[in-house]
């Protein structure tokens, strides 16, 4: 296995050329099992990282060459990855020159001072805003699921005519009644689907 050190800007393989990356916490959706503290690792450049890297994580690239759309290596560390406390130590030092970045330029234009870095903090809010929106996307999904189960006529199909074979909506057969199911069909609107097909598209 190769030997990967990770900085706060970037990676190398076998003290190699130095891997220039992003790194970030959170983000991830209730449906995919990813816990909350885990970290995102991308690729700053569009070359790939090299092939320990590979073989030491999921990565992913998702260019396709046959329509121009070129994508950047990517992977996500888990907390029971055996290198994640190296990437999370990394990651704080990121954190922490970014922070320093801030103080720089806000005293140069004579802004407020962001207050001290807290990793814990930070993590604490990242885990209580992922928990929120897991419960939220779990809300929403079970409400998707318990909509696909009621049939619905609108009520347009029965206070209309149709525009194009001139039949009450109710008992039209074009194209308005092709995704409903016979169920929400009056038995007049299935005497015309059966006896008129000329009308069908």
């Amino acid at each position: 296995m190769a030997n990967l050190k990770f900085y706060w800007n970037g990676l190398k393989e076998d003290g190699g050329k130095l891997q220039p990356y992003y790194l970030s916490m959170g983000g991830f959706s209730a449906d995919s099992g990813i816990p909350a503290d885990s970290l995102r690792v991308s690729a700053r450049e569009y070359s790939h990282f090299s092939k320990g890297v590979w073989e030491a994580f999921d990565v992913s690239n998702d260019s396709d060459s046959m329509t121009d759309y070129f994508d950047k290596d990517r992977f996500t560390v888990r907390p029971d990855h055996p290198l994640y406390p190296e990437i999370l130590e990394a990651y704080k030092k990121c954190r922490a020159h970014n922070h320093a970045r801030q103080v720089k330029w806000a005293a140069k234009f004579k802004q407020s001072i962001p207050p001290p870095y807290n990793f814990e903090l930070e993590r604490a809010n990242i885990i209580a805003e992922a928990a929120e929106r897991f419960a939220y996307e779990r809300e929403m999904k079970a409400q998707r699921e318990a909509a696909k189960a009621q049939p619905i006529l609108a009520p347009e199909y029965v206070a209309n005519d149709c525009p194009r074979c001139s039949l009450p909506l109710a008992g039209c057969i074009c194209r308005h009644f092709q995704d409903l199911p016979q169920a929400v069909m009056s038995e007049d609107a299935l005497l015309r689907l059966q006896s008129a097909s000329k009308y069908a598209m």
